[in-house]
């Protein structure tokens, strides 16, 4: 099999560059521990220490029977296979086991890489082939990858009371939660498959979730969701954690958001530092909401990703649930990329005409009387349109003082 080895589609080129430097390092160390431990005398180089070699490797030949003149280095796959390490050597043993085959193969080098080239060479010699993405996204879709971190417990919140598992992934380790509202005693499996549950996966978003930020409409589409659930009496609040900015991380969202204040927009920025626009996957939510008996679901969600991200392990979307949240000032620009560039239905304009003027708190002004005297103010006259000091001062609307 010729693999063309590296990142999967979606990782940050920053992050594959120092990602590639240790794992070259690592995949080095292993081959030279094999070659220095499989050395046989008398091998010549070429076409029949390859030969040799195969043969021993599919007839499952221990590492010291081995045959490594130089031309042919052996290379060891790192446990856990792409979805810990998404790397040549890493895919062509997955490649073998899919197949059926012993977790071996060769790995051969293109002239060119990438996946265009791939294709071509597929098309010269009549080649079936898949990218290292490919390889990810079918094992995230066959495989485990999570397990649940102990048992549920009571989560009385503002919008209501819920039950709370908390799963880990067994790929990186991060711990999700699910808070669950079910009329069911099984607390293990609260849904059934005969019922479609109401289902927000919602991405970590630390500035908008628990800061408050106005830059992005996260904080009030997660209240949103909870209230909504909890009306309903039978659904998931699944928050996902590891996915701030879309994926890119804390650190690099700020960075983004300095370059938006200069003039690019949400996919710009991210462009611009070389991230990806959005490179969540929703496999390990589906696992979750799969674990908890869910079958069918009613998608609180405006994101199209989101629907094919979800699906699989049997899981079928019966109807998506818009969550439309009422634009302010600070967020206006980012939601309206998201509807033009990147396929969001949020369908803004009649929130825009619906919505009252607000201010740069995110919070409705307060209407005022032409002459531009408050009702409250006793007499007091309040800053007016008409002076160009407007309704605010200090940031802080004039309801606030």
């Amino acid at each position: 099999h010729a693999q063309v080895g590296g990142a999967s589609d979606g990782s940050p080129d920053m992050n594959k560059r120092a990602a590639a430097d240790a794992d070259a390092t690592a995949e080095a160390d292993a081959t030279a521990d094999v070659t220095a431990s499989s050395t046989v005398a008398g091998t010549t180089a070429g076409a029949n220490a390859f030969a040799f070699n195969a043969h021993e490797a599919s007839a499952g030949g221990g590492k010291h029977s081995f045959r490594c003149p130089g031309a042919v280095p052996l290379a060891c796959a790192r446990k856990g296979g792409v979805l810990h390490r998404a790397g040549a050597t890493e895919a062509v043993i997955e490649l073998a086991r899919i197949s059926g085959l012993p977790p071996v193969g060769v790995h051969a080098t293109l002239p060119a890489s990438g996946l265009d080239a791939l294709r071509d060479a597929a098309a010269r010699w009549g080649l079936t082939y898949a990218s290292t993405a490919d390889l990810v996204a079918y094992q995230r879709r066959h495989t485990v990858t999570v397990e649940k971190c102990g048992p549920p417990a009571r989560m009385p919140t503002k919008f209501g009371l819920f039950m709370a598992h908390c799963y880990r992934s067994k790929i990186d380790g991060v711990e999700h939660i699910a808070l669950v509202k079910s009329d069911s005693e099984d607390l293990d499996t609260p849904f059934c498959k005969s019922r479609a549950a109401l289902v927000r996966a919602h991405s970590e978003c630390c500035t908008g979730d628990v800061f408050g930020s106005l830059r992005c409409d996260c904080g009030p589409q997660l209240e949103q969701a909870l209230k909504s659930i909890d009306a309903d009496g039978y659904g998931v609040l699944l928050y996902l954690r590891g996915q701030e900015g879309r994926g890119i991380g804390l650190g690099a969202k700020i960075h983004a958001y300095s370059l938006q204040e200069r003039g690019l927009d949400t996919m710009d920025a991210n462009t611009e530092l070389g991230l990806p626009v959005d490179s969540r996957e929703y496999g390990t939510g589906a696992q979750i909401l799969t674990d908890l008996g869910i079958r069918d679901m009613r998608l609180i969600s405006n994101n199209p990703k989101k629907f094919f991200g979800l699906t699989g392990f049997g899981l079928r979307i019966v109807e998506r649930v818009p969550s439309h949240i009422a634009p302010n000032p600070e967020n206006l620009a980012y939601l309206k990329t998201k509807e033009e560039r990147m396929g969001h239905l949020l369908d803004l304009d009649p929130l825009l005409s619906a919505a009252a003027p607000l201010g740069s708190n995110g919070q409705p002004k307060a209407a005022r009387p032409e002459n531009g005297v408050s009702a409250r103010s006793n007499g007091r006259r309040e800053p007016s349109e008409a002076n160009g000091a407007g309704w605010e001062a200090n940031g802080v609307d004039s309801e606030e003082e």
